[in-house]
């Protein structure tokens, strides 16, 4: 438990700074978000649960940053974090 704890913290914490940059990006270039996390220069964290990029997609006016979920919690809520990004003018 918790080493589940642990890396669901961690995943958390990445997530957060995957959204400072988001809104960084989006700050820096007219409010318009990335099309994909790549765009980016510098490196962006990745999720620590499959060592790869978290699932990002925007339609171009809200991001959405999905983590993957541990296996065997997937019906868990906990463990399904999604952040909507939108930004104001």
């Amino acid at each position: 438990k918790i080493r589940a704890a642990q890396s669901r913290l961690e995943q958390r914490l990445a997530m957060l700074r995957v959204v400072e940059a988001l809104r960084w990006y989006a700050a820096e270039n007219d409010g318009k978000f990335p099309k994909e996390l790549s765009d980016f220069k510098e490196p962006l964290p990745v999720d620590p649960v499959t060592g790869k990029p978290f699932k990002y997609e925007t339609d171009g006016k809200v991001a959405h940053l999905r983590g993957t979920p541990q296996k065997g919690m997937e019906k868990n809520f906990a463990y399904n974090i999604h952040y909507e990004i939108s930004l104001r003018k």
